[in-house]
């Protein structure tokens, strides 16, 4: 897709640019201030619960399904 390294699972849905734009969009949406993980399996690992008691918990629990 951005032909700047191997195009594997981790880095198609992470850390190819338009990914990383996309991503960066829901974090700044949600006020939230994210260092994306290595992989998709310690994304969903770390996801559950980083919000803490915000009023969009509900929303923030399916955004990965949606955006991946």
């Amino acid at each position: 897709m951005c032909k700047v390294t191997g195009e594997s699972v981790d880095h198609l849905l992470l850390h190819c640019p338009y990914a990383k734009e996309l991503w960066d969009m829901v974090f700044v949406l949600f006020g939230i201030h994210w260092v994306m993980p290595r992989s998709v399996t310690a994304m969903f690992d770390c996801w559950q619960g980083s919000l803490g008691r915000h009023q969009n918990i509900m929303l923030w629990r399916i955004v990965p399904h949606c955006v991946l």
